[in-house]
């Protein structure tokens, strides 16, 4: 696992053996995604896919180009599970803009059919603070 980053390293760990829990599943798809790979991406993103961020409503083909577009620009940190069931996840992410100190807090609604994600529902706001201050994590392990 030389290369991967200890955020890497602990989805691919998790993976291994069971079912990886979605919220899991979803970060692990738009990290890698992020570095232009979207082999996971389709594997769990039903084709008829629609993503909404902040009121925009997009389709598959072009949030492949939004996540993409900001991998070198934002740090997703941590996750936590808020609702998990067979057609919904509902989760909490941390953002950092890597070269500023602006930091966010992003909330998704998850829907699925067929197993695969059908819509993505997202909303960011931002946060005064650096969430990992204090914490057990750093920015340097999701980078």
């Amino acid at each position: 696992l030389v290369g991967y980053t200890v955020a890497e390293i602990k989805s691919r760990i998790s993976a291994q053996g069971q079912r990886m829990p979605k919220a899991d599943a979803f970060v692990r798809a738009w990290k890698l995604a992020q570095k232009g790979d979207f082999s996971f991406f389709d594997e769990i993103v039903h084709t008829d896919y629609e993503s909404e961020n902040q009121g925009v409503s997009i389709n598959k083909e072009l949030s492949k180009g939004v996540i993409s577009g900001i991998g070198n620009l934002i740090i997703i940190g941590p996750h936590r599970t808020i609702y998990e069931d067979n057609n919904f996840l509902c989760f909490v992410r941390y953002s950092k803009v890597r070269e500023d100190e602006l930091f966010g807090e992003l909330i998704s609604a998850v829907h699925y059919k067929d197993g695969k994600i059908i819509k993505n529902e997202t909303i960011r706001e931002e946060i005064a603070n650096d969430p990992s201050e204090g914490e057990d994590w750093n920015w340097e392990d999701y980078k």
